[in-house]
């Protein structure tokens, strides 16, 4: 599985340091059911590529995502996850 914790980011400061190990135990699991669902649908065959290649594939493009959503909060000054937002329901 590839580096989850930095995404194998040059700058790993980039990454909230309060992730908790239930957060990366989440993600391991998350890895291992993508792994599982191409696996079981035969999504491997199209491309003649092992199932955990292809679950590493999307993980590393997950975290790519993450990190180019970080570069324009930050270049937006916009933190979206440190807001005290509470859902309400609606009326």
């Amino acid at each position: 599985m590839p580096d989850i914790k930095s995404c194998g980011h040059p700058d790993p400061g980039v990454f909230d340091s309060t992730r908790t190990t239930a957060y990366h135990k989440q993600e391991s699991q998350f890895y291992t059911e993508l792994q599982a669902l191409i696996n079981c649908n035969c999504m491997e065959n199209r491309s003649n590529t092992p199932d955990f290649v292809l679950a590493q594939f999307m993980m590393s493009a997950l975290c790519a995502y993450e990190v180019a959503a970080q570069a324009r909060d930050k270049f937006y000054s916009f933190e979206p996850w440190s807001k005290n937002i509470v859902d309400t329901p609606e009326a």
